[in-house]
């Protein structure tokens, strides 16, 4: 099959989007990836790497909303004129922002829609958000549906009738891949424990100022690695001025498949989310495969998913980020006692190899594609 893929995000840093491409160019079908960067230095490089790759850059963010806006406006008016003036079977869209536009496109070519669903957006942060008044009007022009997690899966069609879809649940698994980088060179003491947070700096769904706080007087380091949101990494680091956080440092964000490699040598990675909808109460985030693939034990909120998998098999801590006291205490336990910690790492790393095959979770789009055929 002809497939044009579109990604709604920074493409560089969208590992899903990334694997699906590949493993349905992998299938045999005929894939191009449509998406957005905004990192200059990469773009060449990803094209050189990736043929499947069709990047725009973008370069207004820094005008703040407005700016963002206009880059969608550009990017929708590029993907729309791809999508007309070219010859695709399928269209697979990752967000649902684009959904109206491939459904009217794809009602001209006669093409099918696969919508990937990567959040829960019905009720998101306990409001109705634009991204989900548009996939509640539109996600029924979906032909197929791919989801991550079966628990996702269910929240999703109780909300929306699944008719005869064909429908399958693809997990957000890394890969291995090496990278240059190592954050145990970039900052901090040989000799003390390091924790790292990577993911969104949204103070949204994430207790990102509890989690800098725990860390005042602790004899370990944190490494936060983030997308910035709205301006919230200025304020962090204000705060770690403020609060005299000398064992706290920031680094720039890495493609998602490159993470395992620079956190070599990392004892904890943190998810710190907050219970603020179904979506964040749901999450099976790829940061826990990625943290595991590292070898790092897994610090993460008592949601559902992430209590299964680190409580169940002994990989790590599941705690509530309300509190920073109580947050210190239990980064000083497990500090103090390294054996307990060594064994959760060499857990965590037997856990990831076992059960977090992305090879294995791939087969599935395949198998959504081949109910299309």
């Amino acid at each position: 099959m002809r497939i044009l893929m579109i990604s709604i995000s920074d493409v560089l840093f969208d590992g899903r989007a990334q694997r699906a491409a590949e493993a349905l160019s992998g299938g045999g079908h005929q894939v191009e990836l449509l998406g957005f960067t905004r990192e200059a230095k990469l773009t060449a490089k990803y094209r050189q790497k990736n043929p499947l790759y069709r990047l725009l850059r973008l370069r207004l963010e820094k005008l703040g909303r407005l700016g963002r806006m206009i880059d969608r406006v550009l990017f929708s008016t590029w993907a729309l004129l791809r999508l007309l003036f070219t010859s695709w079977e399928v269209i697979h869209l990752h967000e649902p922002h684009f959904l109206p536009v491939a459904r009217f496109a794809a009602k001209l070519r006669g093409t099918r829609l696969v919508y990937d669903v990567r959040e829960l957006y019905q009720g998101r942060f306990g409001r109705e958000t634009f991204e989900g008044r548009v996939e509640r009007n539109w996600q029924k022009s979906a032909d197929a549906i791919a989801i991550t997690s079966k628990e996702r899966q269910d929240v999703f069609f109780s909300n929306f009738d699944r008719g005869n879809r064909p429908a399958t649940v693809v997990r957000n698994l890394p890969r291995l891949r090496s990278a240059a980088r190592r954050l145990v060179n970039e900052a901090g003491p040989e000799n003390l424990p390091r924790f790292v947070y990577h993911g969104r700096l949204s103070r949204a769904n994430r207790h990102l100022e509890e989690m800098l706080l725990a860390f005042r007087g602790l004899d370990a380091w944190l490494h936060i690695m983030g997308a910035d949101s709205q301006g919230t990494l200025a304020d962090l680091k204000q705060m770690v001025e403020n609060e005299k956080l000398g064992n706290v440092s920031f680094h720039e964000p890495c493609a998602p498949e490159e993470l395992i490699a620079i956190c070599e040598g990392i004892d904890g990675g943190i998810m710190p989310y907050r219970d603020v909808d179904s979506n964040t109460a749901l999450a099976n985030p790829t940061k826990m495969a990625e943290y595991a693939g590292a070898g790092m034990a897994l610090i993460g909120s008592d949601f559902p998913l992430m209590r299964e998998a680190i409580a169940s098999h002994g990989v790590g801590l599941i705690t509530s980020f309300d509190d920073p006291d109580a947050l210190r205490s239990l980064f000083t336990e497990l500090i103090d006692k390294r054996e307990n910690l060594e064994n959760m790492k060499s857990g965590s790393r037997a856990w990831y190899l076992a059960e977090c095959d992305w090879e294995k979770e791939a087969r599935n789009y395949l198998s959504l594609y081949k109910n299309l055929e």
